[in-house]
């Protein structure tokens, strides 16, 4: 996995809203390219006025003094800057080992993956991952992705198979979107369909991943 940094920044229309990716990550001979978009780190500079002044010999100790307390606390912000945009990159790198098949079209599914799994990875706390995936986009071959939606929670199948929660949340939409619009499913309905399909869960289960779908209970769904 390779990375680098670049200089446009990429507008994506979403909607109603317009999302500036924070990286792009691209497919090159059978690797990927990670582009962070930190570009806007290049409009801030401190002013070689101030810098200038800090040094010169007609200004005042006590000048002097307040300009290099106000020039250490600049330079902290953008250390901080580019701390925070190299830890993006680390964490990037590890989502794409785990999630790599998914973004480039081959798996049709979400691997298991939490915050702990990157933090043990790159040796940052858990806090530190969240911060960092916050409100965080990447430009990816399926389109635009946050990075909080690449996380996926495992889940043990009845035959022992690992999947996630990204995998039964889409059967449960597939059973759902496939009923009988006259007779809809209940919630325990669609367990024992998740039964055949080699999962073992419990109706409270279903009803929370049907709320997190947006999808109504049955006798809403029931065509009037």
């Amino acid at each position: 996995i390779a990375d680098q940094n670049f200089s446009p920044i990429f507008d994506i229309d979403l909607g109603d809203e317009n999302i500036i990716p924070d990286a792009v990550v691209k497919l090159k001979d059978d690797g990927w390219l990670i582009l962070i978009n930190d570009s806007f780190l290049n409009k801030y500079q401190i002013s070689q006025d101030y810098l200038d002044a800090a040094v010169n010999e007609k200004s005042s100790e006590q000048e002097k003094s307040f300009l290099k307390n106000h020039i250490s606390s600049a330079q902290n912000i953008l250390d901080t800057l580019n701390y925070r945009s190299t830890v993006l990159k680390g964490v990037i790198e590890q989502i794409l080992l785990v999630q790599g098949d998914y973004l480039s079209e081959k798996s049709e599914f979400l691997n298991p993956l939490k915050l702990e799994d990157i933090a043990k990875k790159i040796k940052k706390d858990i806090s530190s991952i969240s911060r960092v995936i916050k409100n965080k986009y990447i430009d990816s071959p399926i389109g635009l992705v946050s990075l909080k939606s690449l996380f996926s929670s495992a889940l043990i199948k009845n035959s022992g198979e690992v999947s996630s929660s990204n995998e039964l949340k889409y059967m449960i939409s597939n059973i759902i979107e496939k009923e009988d619009k006259d007779n809809p499913l209940s919630d325990s309905n669609i367990v024992e369909k998740l039964m055949i399909k080699d999962f073992l869960v419990a109706r409270r289960t279903v009803a929370k991943y049907r709320k997190i779908l947006n999808i109504k209970n049955a006798n809403q769904r029931k065509k009037q």
